[in-house]
């Protein structure tokens, strides 16, 4: 907020004293006007503070509201300072607004030297102030034998740039627009900074097949290029932008974090463009997706336009869902790609808690729902496994089940 100036603005106070805000009697002093005319609530202010018993002051900076000046910082005082005085309570005090000494500028010269002002020939000349090695001569700084505010040459760290205006904007031109000898060159509406060795960098107007639209490029034979931006209808398929490299500046790009037009990213592959009511991260041959109620986990699989899961390359396929609390775990043979997969699913927990094991029937909590056969453990009677209660093995001596009884293994004997 600025510092608000006004003038012959002044009260008195006798409360609190001490160092912190003061309480005005929100009465000017006769001849002057109060601060509620002069600065207004919540505005900042210079103020003096006078105490003509003890002789202290203080100028400082401040806010006034509701007839209680904020002392917020202290430019000056009485002890030669800038830390607040404790001003003495019940004594009457004079605060007015000020314009501190340390805040104004000067109408008259201060000198013509370096890092001096000469004010009278126009406050432009502020800009200089205390610039180490600044020199002003009739009006004109210079730096290093440089005049300040022209354009710079090549030799002095310029680029020589030309331009042309059209319309109220400038342009550079397009015939000399770069002096000879600059790193900088414009070709073919491209921009490439170069050295002596490669083009270092290449800003390019393609916008189909492999062609990247920056590249950052390494050593002469572009080895290692890393490719800033690709769109277009190439390799790449559909409006796709990345991060990724190429051997050369004509081959292939190999992604390496890829994004399309639909929102949809890849990690060192490219996401599928035919992902349609879910958003989806593919990592190689994984993907993590989610619609607004189902969060999804797959593996060579995509959720195609046309609402069905399908195949993203010749391979296998796995699935798992999360939905509405349930946890279910599906896989699929080996399929041809872009056709559709038709999933199996091999087990769930549902919401309730139920574990079910080739079916879709949530038991409730705690429950096993199986359907198949199940294989207990086998082992002989001399090697039975160790004792638990509850549990069942199938004793290949006795050719029996036994169950873990209150103390010991038993055999059921009516099998």
């Amino acid at each position: 907020m600025a510092v608000l100036l006004a003038d012959r603005v002044q009260e008195t106070s006798t409360t609190p004293g001490g160092t912190g805000a003061l309480t005005l009697t929100g009465s000017p002093v006769p001849g002057y006007t109060s601060f509620s005319n002069g600065i207004g609530t919540g505005n900042s202010l210079y103020y003096t503070i006078y105490d003509a018993v003890t002789y202290a002051w203080e100028v400082g900076i401040g806010s006034w509201s509701a007839n209680v000046l904020t002392r917020t910082s202290v430019l000056s005082n009485s002890l030669n300072t800038t830390a607040f005085i404790s001003f003495v309570n019940g004594n009457t005090l004079n605060v007015w607004v000020d314009y501190p000494a340390s805040s104004a500028v000067a109408q008259t010269d201060i000198g013509s030297a370096p890092n001096q002002i000469p004010l009278n020939q126009y406050l432009g000349n502020m800009a200089y102030q205390d610039m180490a090695g600044v020199n002003i001569t009739g009006g004109t700084a210079t730096l290093a034998g440089v005049t300040l505010g022209t354009a710079l040459t090549t030799a002095n760290g310029g680029t020589g740039l030309t331009s042309f205006t059209s319309g109220g904007l400038v342009y550079a031109s397009s015939t000399s627009a770069l002096a000879t000898g600059s790193i900088l060159t414009l070709t073919s509406n491209a921009l490439k900074a170069t050295n002596a060795q490669s083009n270092q960098l290449n800003l390019t107007t393609s916008s189909t097949g492999n062609t990247q639209n920056i590249q950052i490029l390494n050593g002469s034979n572009y080895g290692y290029g890393i490719v800033g931006v690709v769109s277009g209808t190439g390799a790449l398929g559909g409006d796709v932008f990345g991060l990724g490299y190429s051997s050369n500046s004509n081959s292939t790009f190999t992604p390496t974090l890829v994004w399309n037009s639909i929102g949809n990213v890849g990690l060192t592959t490219n996401p599928s463009t035919a992902w349609s009511s879910v958003k989806a991260l593919e990592i190689s041959g994984m993907v993590l997706s989610a619609s607004a109620t189902t969060n999804y986990i797959g593996q060579n699989a995509y959720f195609s336009v046309a609402g069905q899961y399908t195949y993203k390359a010749t391979a296998t396929a796995a699935l798992y869902t999360q939905s509405a609390g349930t946890h279910a775990w599906s896989y699929a043979a080996s399929g041809t790609a872009a056709t559709t997969i038709s999933f199996t699913q091999a087990m769930q927990i549902g919401a309730t808690g139920g574990l079910s094991i080739g079916n879709t029937v949530d038991k409730g909590a705690g429950a096993l729902n199986l359907s198949g056969l199940m294989f207990p453990q086998q082992a002989t009677t001399a090697a039975a496994p160790a004792y638990v209660k509850g549990a069942i093995y199938f004793d290949t001596t006795l050719n029996k089940l036994r169950v873990g009884g209150a103390t010991a293994w038993e055999t059921i004997t009516s099998v």
